[in-house]
């Protein structure tokens, strides 16, 4: 949970609501790293996904993941606002003259 509400730069707060995980990208992304490990390696080397239906799989799991992390966001949002609010109320019913 502290990491969702964190400022700092990390997993859960880079996820935003209008990331999404397209198979092209997925594919794209593997064969960039297989190219790189490749030239390292010295051999050929064969990206983990080469058919588009796998990478769709892999793209559609990620954004099931993204998609919740969202949620939780704006649930914990909700709730702070509306703890805030409740609060910033209460303090007006016991301090009318604070406006």
């Amino acid at each position: 949970m502290k990491k969702l509400l964190d400022d700092g730069d990390n997993l859960l707060t880079k996820v935003k609501a209008t990331d999404a995980v397209t198979a092209g990208a997925i594919l794209q992304a593997l064969k960039a790293k297989a190219d790189k490990r490749s030239k390292i390696t010295g051999t050929t080397v064969t990206p983990v996904f080469v058919k588009r239906i796998e990478a769709q799989e892999e793209a559609d799991r990620l954004n099931v993941i993204n998609q919740s992390v969202i949620c939780a966001k704006e649930g914990v949002t909700e709730g702070v606002t509306i703890k805030v609010v409740d609060s910033d109320q209460r303090h007006h019913r016991h301090h009318p003259t604070n406006t």
